[in-house]
């Protein structure tokens, strides 16, 4: 199996690597989370997702073409079925950083 951060050109999503997970994808042996055979995914719920740009509470959470970082849905040049969340806080930075997602 292979994993990769999920961005525009590879946009199949199964879920969000996140420190606030609910499943840990793949691994051997062992369930340390320091293991560098898992991967924490959140699939559901409230995650804390790498963003770029200004986003508002609301606001819905689409791909960016940086592998596993979201940017905010623009409907000129997005479509709503590549929405894969919407976000719970707002962050008016532009730089990258963790936000509150609702998937």
């Amino acid at each position: 199996e292979k994993y990769v951060k999920a961005s525009r050109e590879n946009s199949f999503v199964v879920g969000v690597h996140s420190d606030t997970y609910g499943h840990i994808v793949g691994g051997v042996e062992s369930l340390d989370e320091s293991n560098k055979f898992f991967i924490p995914v959140g699939m559901i719920g409230r995650v804390k997702t790498k963003i770029i740009g200004s986003i508002s509470i609301g606001d819905e959470v689409v791909l960016s073409s940086i592998p596993g970082v979201g940017r905010k849905f623009n409907p000129d040049i997005d479509r709503e079925r590549d929405i894969i969340g919407f976000v719970v806080e707002t962050n008016l930075s532009e730089e990258i950083k963790l936000v509150n997602m609702k998937i």
